[in-house]
């Protein structure tokens, strides 16, 4: 189970499929804590978890999204690092995204790119299925705390007490 303070949360529907050819869903709840730690818990266990992990040692696990369409979950932390799992792997690192410079505050998806926002003011976008840094934005003078994507904008926002909003 997760270890004083909880950093992020979110969850994950995993389809699986019976042995009569129907589809199954099973509720993961995912957990990151105070010790960098995810911990998932299938909602048919109980409390026992059924995956736990040091991910992002010496630190909060501090985000954790789910990418819709595919099997991975991108993680983030105060170890500078973004990680991209494989649920059906029994969530191993695909890739390990390691070009922030400073801790890592906030964490979006959209699509196949990873979106993160550090406390140096930096928001960094990556492409999950490549491992690749796509795009290094100057998003804030502070810590970037929220980012939000969508099919037409991106806004990020801060410790400084503004949005930068980006139309493309």
């Amino acid at each position: 189970m997760p270890r004083g303070q909880i950093g992020s949360l979110a969850y994950l529907v995993e389809e699986t499929t019976t042995t009569e050819g129907g589809g199954e869903g099973r509720l993961l709840a995912l957990i990151g804590d105070q010790g960098g730690e995810l911990t998932v818990l299938d909602t048919r266990q109980g409390e026992r978890p059924a995956h736990a992990a040091v991910l992002h040692p010496g630190g909060v696990l501090s985000g954790i999204r789910p990418m819709p369409g595919t099997p991975y979950v991108a993680t983030c932390g105060a170890d500078k690092r973004v990680l991209v799992l494989d649920a059906r792997q029994g969530f191993t690192p695909v890739h390990e995204l390691r070009n922030h410079t400073n801790f890592i505050y906030s964490l979006e998806v959209f699509g196949s790119m990873v979106l993160s926002g550090a406390g140096n003011g930096w928001l960094l976008v990556h492409d999950a299925l490549t491992g690749d840094c796509c795009y290094g934005l100057g998003a804030n003078t502070a810590a970037v705390r929220v980012i939000f994507a969508s099919p037409t904008l991106m806004v990020a926002g801060g410790d400084d007490g503004k949005a930068t909003v980006y139309d493309y």
